[in-house]
C-alpha cells in the first residue's frame, strides 16, 4: 500500500508514521505540508481544467497528521478532498440546510439514511437518549468486526470538565466532485475534513491534553487516547458521526458519499493501546482492505 503522511508539523507525526507501519506492513512517504503541493500537482480536481496525468495513481492513501491551529490554517488540503465543485457544492447545500434538514436548530430526519439532523447515527442518537455512549462502524465493510449494533457505556471520562454540547446538523449529502485518493485525519485532520465541507471547529471547554478516554466501538470498550483544546461543534455537509464520548464530544466521523474518515483521538499515542486495531479499521472502512 502506498501511503503518503501529510506531516502538520506536529511532534506524534513520527508516531503515526511507525504506527502505519505497524499496521499495514508498509513506509508511508512523510511529507511536510508547506510542501505538499510538490507531491500533489496535477491531482484530479486539485486545479481548473483537467489534469494532464494522474498523480494519484502513486498513493492509495492520504494521512492528514495532527498539528497546531485551526482547519482555516490549512487550505492546502481543500484541494485533495473535494476541489471547486465540491466546495460550490457545499455552500449550495448549506445555503438551503435550513429548509432541508433543520441544520440551524431543526430536528429533521432522514428515512433513507438514518440520521438525525445532526447528522448523528440514528441509533447513536437513540443511545445517548438513553445515557449511554453507543457507536455505529461503516456499514459497507465485509469485515464483521467492523459493523456492528449499539452497545451499552462504557466508563465515561473522568474529566467532567469537557462538556460540549452535541454537534448540530448536518446537511444532506449531494453529488459532489470526487476525491482524489481516500483520506483517514488525525484530530486536526478529522477538523480539516469536517471544515472543508462547511463544519465548525470550536474550543473545548475544559481542553485535554494527554488523558485516555473510553468508548464503546465495535462491541468493545476501547480506550483513546486524546490531546485537543477543539472540537467539531457543527458536522459539514455529509458527515456522520461515528462515535461519542461521555460528554457528547464526537469521537469519530466520515462522509456519507465520499472515502474521508477521521478520529478526534490519536490512535498513535501509547495511551491507545490498541492503534493498529483503529487503523486497519479505517482502512475497511475505506475500503482499502
Amino acid at each position: 500500500m502506498r501511503i503518503l503522511l501529510a506531516d502538520n508539523h506536529d511532534s506524534f507525526t513520527r508516531n503515526l508514521e511507525h504506527l502505519l507501519v505497524a499496521a499495514t506492513g508498509c513506509v508511508p512517504t512523510v511529507v511536510p505540508v508547506d510542501r505538499l503541493d510538490e507531491v500533489t500537482t496535477g491531482w484530479p480536481h486539485a486545479f481548473d481544467g483537467p489534469a494532464p496525468a494522474d498523480p494519484a495513481a502513486r498513493w492509495d492513501l492520504l494521512v492528514i497528521s495532527p498539528g497546531p491551529g485551526t482547519p482555516e490554517e490549512y487550505p492546502q488540503y481543500a484541494p485533495l478532498l473535494g476541489g471547486e465543485a465540491t466546495r460550490v457544492a457545499r455552500a449550495s447545500r448549506m445555503a438551503g440546510a435550513t429548509d432541508t434538514t433543520g441544520a440551524m436548530g431543526g430536528t429533521g430526519t432522514t428515512g433513507t439514511t438514518g440520521t438525525t439532523g445532526d447528522g448523528t447515527d440514528a441509533t447513536l442518537r437513540a443511545g445517548q437518549s438513553a445515557g449511554i455512549i453507543t457507536a455505529l462502524a461503516a456499514t459497507s465493510s465485509p469485515d464483521p468486526s467492523v459493523a456492528v449494533p449499539a452497545v451499552p457505556a462504557a466508563t465515561s471520562s473522568p474529566d467532567r470538565s469537557a462538556v460540549s454540547p452535541a454537534a448540530t446538523a448536518s446537511p444532506h449529502c449531494a453529488p459532489a466532485c470526487p476525491v482524489p485518493v481516500p483520506v483517514l485525519g488525525i484530530c486536526l485532520g478529522l477538523q480539516i475534513i469536517n471544515a472543508h465541507f462547511g463544519g465548525v471547529t470550536a474550543p473545548l471547554p475544559g481542553c485535554v491534553h494527554g488523558k485516555p478516554d473510553t468508548l464503546h466501538y465495535a462491541g468493545q470498550a476501547r480506550t483513546v487516547a486524546r490531546y485537543h483544546s477543539l472540537h467539531l461543534s457543527a458536522m459539514g455537509a455529509g458527515m456522520r458521526v461515528l462515535a461519542r464520548n461521555g460528554q457528547g464530544v464526537v469521537m469519530a466521523a466520515r462522509h456519507r458519499c465520499l472515502p474521508l474518515l477521521g478520529y478526534q483521538f490519536h490512535p498513535e499515542s501509547f495511551l491507545t493501546p490498541d492503534g493498529v486495531w483503529w487503523i486497519r479499521h479505517a482502512l475497511h472502512a475505506l475500503c482499502l482492505r
